[in-house]
């Protein structure tokens, strides 16, 4: 396989961005490396690299509409296609056989590694040594590959294969705070971000929820500035929290009362959470929650539980004070 430039990968992944929904990025991307390889050589300008992605587009669309038209089904290929057909299985067993087909096709399909995991029963302890194991696999992988190099840290996510890797390293960050493991979670975290400095995957939220807990004020505060003084709830809301876990009642006042010129739903998810009208337990949209809105403290509830459930008194204090304003 033939591996571009890690400029040129990164100029790559924003064209193909443009082009298609971004559910399909990653399954398009794979079929766009292969014809890559075919055509490309190592000095081609960028213009003559957009040449050929207009020209792959172009035929793969062609493809999409011929098949929709004809209404013809198409049959599996592909280890990605037997996960899409996982996803959509009617049981667990289905759901099985089809990831373990998609294994047998690619052996370093690490999303279907993590997937089989997730419709395996095993203890909680039990797949977190299972999924260091997955993690470390990805790490071979991709270290063959040449994507564990220096050049490629901070921007994790936008060169598509590492995102398998990234996920694992979600869903191992989320398991250890199941484990109550929270000092592990927070080195996960760390390491997640400085792979992908952007933070595509919303770390940053996680992480310090997690100062908060542990009662790392300046480690929070750090995080606060390293973002630009991020104004979402998802922010302020922990960052009020350990101020005043750690007694600083007047810097958690001044966090409280940003949060309710940021969002002006402040006020009324307040209301209704001591009203006991807050329903933790109805589903999250596919299409996420509206930033800004009550939606984005629901989701922080229904994210972080492990912080709010433990805090009610901060929750109390900061329904009081909004209450007043």
């Amino acid at each position: 396989m033939l591996y571009l430039s890690h400029l040129k990968r990164m100029r790559l992944a924003i064209l193909l961005g443009r082009n298609v929904n971004m559910q399909d990025f990653e399954k398009i991307y794979k079929e766009l490396q292969k014809y890559l390889d075919e055509h490309v050589a190592e000095n081609m300008s960028p213009e003559d690299t957009q040449g050929l992605v207009n020209e792959f587009m172009g035929q793969y669309n062609a493809s999409v509409r011929e098949s929709a038209e004809s209404k013809v089904k198409s049959l599996p290929k592909t280890s990605d296609d037997y996960l899409d057909l996982a996803g959509k299985a009617s049981n667990d067993q289905e759901a099985r056989k089809y990831i373990k087909e998609a294994l047998r096709l690619d052996p370093d399909n690490i999303d279907a590694e993590v997937m089989l995991m997730a419709y395996t029963k095993m203890s909680i302890f039990s797949r977190k040594s299972k999924l260091e194991g997955i993690i470390r696999h990805a790490e071979q992988i991709l270290a063959k590959q040449g994507f564990m190099d220096k050049e490629y840290e901070g921007d994790f996510w936008l060169v598509w294969e590492t995102r398998p890797y990234m996920r694992a390293k979600d869903t191992y960050m989320r398991l250890l705070i199941r484990l109550g493991m929270l000092g592990k979670a927070i080195e996960e975290c760390q390491d997640m971000l400085r792979l992908c400095k952007n933070d595509n995957q919303g770390v940053r939220y996680t992480l310090m929820h997690l100062f908060a807990v542990m009662e790392k004020k300046e480690e929070a505060f750090s995080l606060f500035k390293e973002f630009e003084e991020e104004s979402s709830c998802m922010f302020l809301l922990p960052l009020a929290g350990v101020c005043f876990k750690c007694d600083d009642i007047k810097l958690a006042g001044k966090y409280v009362d940003m949060l309710a010129r940021s969002n002006k739903d402040t006020k009324l998810f307040f209301r209704k959470l001591s009203e006991g009208a807050i329903n933790l337990d109805a589903p999250v949209s596919a299409l996420g929650y509206r930033v800004g809105s009550i939606e984005e403290y629901e989701a922080a509830l229904q994210d972080y539980p492990f912080f709010y459930e433990q805090n009610e008194a901060f929750m109390e204090w900061a329904h009081d004070r909004i209450m007043k304003k």
